[in-house]
């Protein structure tokens, strides 16, 4: 009975891990296929098209991370492999826009910090009773703060040349995904473009560890108080 039960529950386990894996996958298996068929999303696109695939991988992953992070993290094992593969793809599109080494390891690094971020903020949301319906805040954020910041900056630079023109010393103000940006095309200045990822990643896991702290010392103090109640006594 206890095998069937725990191969009972492992079982949607896998199955959970596996479709976020395969979801995961195909998003960025897409982008570097366009990448690769030199798909050219503008006029002005830089030619050859297939050196921006660093570029556009790095800006679906913190786009998409953020807007399937209740999926991807639903357990430690989709939330490594979510990560192990994102990495890889990292690599993939790196050596296909033909970037250093060094280059490379900052964007996998830079997405390793980002889901680790949000896989702290999808604990956090694991400590509510309403699960689902913070995990869902939680992402609509996360997802409003790395896309709406780069539609920001989008909308600024289509009004103002100046700061189009200056985008690689702005664009770390417009959140994670524009910070990322960044990174790749100013690796030298690599600490600045970090700053938006590591301050979630602080905060989130300050967060997370107060809530989860006075957690245990709210159900130590009930335990103590019970065991220490006098029992009533005998009529």
């Amino acid at each position: 009975m206890t095998t069937s039960r725990s191969i009972a529950i492992e079982s949607p386990a896998r199955g959970a891990a596996a479709l976020s894996l395969l979801i995961w996958l195909a998003v960025q298996m897409t982008v570097l296929a366009l990448a690769a068929n030199q798909t050219q999303f503008s006029e002005q696109f830089p030619r050859p098209a297939e050196r921006m695939a660093a570029w556009e991988m790095m800006f679906t992953q913190i786009i998409f991370a953020a807007l399937l992070f209740p999926i991807l993290m639903r357990s430690t094992t989709s939330a490594l492999l979510c990560g192990a593969a994102g990495v890889l793809m990292a690599m993939f599109a790196g050596f296909l826009s033909a970037l250093p080494q060094r280059t490379i390891a900052l964007h996998a690094a830079y997405l390793s910090l980002w889901m680790l971020a949000l896989w702290a903020v999808h604990g956090l949301t694991m400590l509510n009773r309403r699960r689902r319906m913070w995990a869902m805040l939680g992402s609509a954020l996360a997802a409003a703060w790395s896309a709406g910041g780069a539609m920001m900056w989008y909308l600024q630079a289509e009004g103002n040349y100046a700061a189009g023109a200056s985008w690689k010393t702005s664009a770390g103000q417009f959140g994670p995904a524009m910070a990322g940006l960044k990174l790749l095309s100013d690796p030298v200045h690599a600490h600045s473009a970090f700053i938006p990822v590591g301050a979630t990643l602080v905060a989130t896991t300050t967060v997370f560890a107060a809530v989860k702290l006075s957690s245990i010392l709210l159900r130590r103090q009930v335990i103590h108080r019970s065991s220490t109640a006098t029992p009533p006594s005998a009529a």
